[in-house]
């Protein structure tokens, strides 16, 4: 059914129950396809759903307003979860015009769509008949070609992926979640970590605007703005909290001994600890890895040695832990061998490619480490959570 937002304003998206996996995100309670539906003297789309649920969709849309009669189309984004219904619509509708800054007219003719297109730029407004939109550019959020769209008369904010979330909530209400800023963690980390300077420009302009209501294309509609807002602020400059994430890869279990021990001395000062094995991230956990790591002040990373080097599951963490894109956090390394060391200089060298410099020389062992070892690792671990909670 749809869902009223405001006088005249509706939800008409969709919900996927079985997705579980969206760009790498993790979805365990399904996403939604995010699409709405303006009415003034005249209709206005904006954004359409993802194709495998159009005939949903216009059943939808029908159950408010002929489908035929409705005379415009917003397109906030080109990426097919967005337009990649927007074919059909024109097949029901071909007069239907679709407003669209000029980058997105051309990735949507690329995609074969032909349409009445409109091209529009920052600050234009569209008069509907007692509803008014205006279009917002913000170029990198997270597409070159991504605009907003801005309900002046009731100050709703259609914000694309921004501010999004990939879960179902049957009132579409994002405060009705009650683990919704899990979910907004997990999509800002993947998708708009990378992108902070672009975030920080467009919390500026959503200031300006001052929406009472935000739309994204993706999860429920937030209505309490500054709780969503200042979650992207932080999330963009100072994510940080006291927490360390010990990230290893361990055949024999031997680095695994030497990730708990550590972990046992982080824990002992008070800070947060995240112990992960790579082996054991499936592909939709590696969302959350970002934002663990986006969350955390220290990093430690465990490697066997696997000819010569580092084992390829953790390089791969490791390069996208690079996305975080956050400085000043503390590292360290530890690892195991059999008849070449050096694990650690090669795992040193990965965390200062994560802004993580080593604050001391790391740990290695032979084979299996003895206890002395263990509580070797025991007091580096110790050392690592003293430093991020601010002990000297």
């Amino acid at each position: 059914m749809p869902i009223k937002i405001a006088e005249n304003v509706f939800w008409i998206g969709v919900f996927d129950w079985k997705l579980r996996v969206f760009h790498g995100i993790a979805t365990p309670k399904g996403g939604t396809y995010n699409s709405y539906l303006v009415l003034g003297d005249e209709g206005a789309l904006i954004d359409t759903v993802y194709e495998p649920f159009f005939e949903e969709y216009r059943q939808k849309i029908m159950g408010i307003t002929d489908l035929g009669k409705v005379r415009h189309l917003i397109v906030n984004h080109a990426e097919p979860d967005h337009s990649s219904s927007i074919k059909k619509i024109i097949d029901i509708n071909p007069e239907i015009k679709v407003h669209c800054t000029v980058r997105c007219k051309e990735f949507l003719e690329a995609m074969g769509v032909k349409g009445n297109f409109v091209v529009v730029k920052d600050g234009d407004t569209l008069n509907l008949g007692g509803k008014t939109l205006r279009f917002v550019e913000v170029p990198m959020l997270h597409w070159p070609e991504t605009m907003w769209t801005f309900l002046e008369e009731d100050k709703v904010l259609f914000s694309c992926d921004m501010f999004g979330s990939q879960v179902i909530s049957s009132t579409m209400v994002a405060e009705d979640v009650t683990d919704i800023e899990a979910h907004a963690k997990r999509y800002f980390a993947l998708i708009f970590r990378p992108l902070s300077t672009m975030v920080l420009k467009g919390l500026e302009k959503c200031e300006k605007l001052a929406p009472s209501i935000i739309c994204p294309s993706h999860g429920p509609v937030w209505r309490d703005v500054r709780r969503i807002t200042d979650l992207y602020r932080r999330w963009s400059t100072s994510p940080e909290r006291n927490k360390v994430l010990i990230l290893y890869s361990s055949i024999w279990h031997d680095v695994e001994k030497m990730a708990k021990a550590i972990a046992e001395g982080v824990a002992s000062t008070g800070a947060e600890v995240v112990l992960k094995d790579v082996e054991e991230l499936s592909y939709n956990g590696w969302a959350d890895l970002l934002a663990e790591g986006m969350e955390a002040k220290g990093i430690a990373l465990g490697s066997l040695t696997i000819l010569g080097g580092i084992f390829p599951q953790l390089l791969y963490a490791t390069s996208l832990l690079r996305l975080v894109k956050a400085k000043g956090k503390l590292g360290l390394s530890f690892g195991a061998y059999g008849w070449g060391p050096g694990i650690t200089r090669k795992l040193d060298d990965e965390l200062r490619a994560l802004e993580a410099p080593p604050f001391r020389n790391g740990i290695e062992v032979r084979f299996s480490p003895t206890e002395r070892d263990l509580q070797a690792c025991r007091e580096a671990g110790r050392e690592l959570g003293n430093k991020v909670m601010g002990v000297s």
